[in-house]
């Protein structure tokens, strides 16, 4: 008999939150799973990322994710079939490898025979990927400031969850190319003024404390003056063809904050209203670099991982 679990888009970062912010949205992988004999192993792919994601089992993150959670207990991983029915954009800054990892540990989890424990999962998945910031609102869903204090005898990883409230609208612009998260991050400056560092700090703190309030007004009002970023922003908008532009047309067009989704080449911005004007503003923008893009119309996602 299979299984299918649901598992959300993230964005990451969103300005100031470098690799601490992060937030579901209404876009969604779904992995379809059976247990196999025999420690066999079958790995199928639809819809996006067809021709890129791998089907080897050590290279699949689905997979990796499965496998991990086994080892965690001492035992070798069981045979299964995966089959991922992809709608989200591989290697575009919406969470793609996030989702991958956590939909593989929640499998295993299930043919384990145990409920979800989200806080384990998350652990693992940090593992595997590094840091929390996509896996955590993957999750959890909503927003998400997450933080692992590696330095800690326990590395100790930290979450803080919100629901974003309703009337909050994402456009998200999908750039035709792919943007490795590698490449985003060879290009950060080892070091960053103390100017730069202090406006972060100020920024992530008004953001958290807007979206912890829940008052839609409230984070229109903080979000259109602190969702500036000095950190990594201003280093990866030169690998986004007419990225800038872009967030400057989403901006004149109605949005009232715009980003870098995780680490690009996506753009997600934030509105009220207007929703339809700002990604059509988006994609003229890019057309006019010469550069086709998808707009998405979502909205914040707020149950995380669920099995359907």
């Amino acid at each position: 008999m299979s299984v299918r679990i649901r598992v959300p888009a993230t964005t990451a970062n969103l300005g100031p939150g470098f690799d601490v912010f992060g937030m579901s949205l209404s876009l969604y992988n779904i992995l379809e799973f059976e247990e196999r004999p025999n420690r066999s192993v079958r790995i199928e792919v639809s819809g996006e990322g067809v021709e890129d994601v791998p089907r080897v089992p050590v290279y699949n993150l689905a997979h990796r994710g499965f496998a991990r959670y086994f080892s965690a207990r001492g035992r070798p991983a069981p045979g299964v079939r995966l089959h991922l029915y992809n709608e989200i954009p591989v290697t575009r800054g919406l969470g793609s490898s996030a989702t991958a990892i956590v939909s593989g540990l929640c499998a295993a989890c299930l043919i384990d025979g145990r409920p979800f424990d989200r806080q384990e999962l998350l652990r693992l998945a940090v593992e595997i990927e590094g840091h929390p910031d996509n896996v955590a609102p993957a999750i959890y869903g909503g927003f998400v400031a997450s933080g692992l204090f590696e330095n800690n005898p326990t590395a100790r990883l930290h979450t803080l969850r919100f629901t974003p409230p309703p009337g909050l609208s994402c456009v998200v612009a999908v750039p035709g190319y792919m943007l490795s998260t590698g490449l985003a991050r060879r290009v950060l400056p080892e070091q960053v003024s103390y100017r730069d560092a202090v406006q972060n700090v100020r920024n992530a703190s008004l953001l958290t404390a807007a979206m912890a309030s829940g008052d839609l007004a409230m984070i229109q009002q903080v979000f259109t003056d602190a969702m500036q970023d000095h950190l990594h922003q201003p280093y990866r908008f030169p690998l986004i063809k007419g990225g800038e532009a872009a967030a400057q047309a989403a901006k004149d067009a109605g949005a009232f904050a715009v980003a870098i989704s995780g680490s690009g080449p996506s753009l997600l911005a934030l509105t009220t209203r207007d929703e339809l004007q700002i990604g059509d503003a988006m994609r003229r923008s890019f057309a006019m670099q010469g550069v086709a893009t998808r707009i998405l119309q979502l909205k914040p996602e707020t149950s995380g991982v669920h099995l359907l």
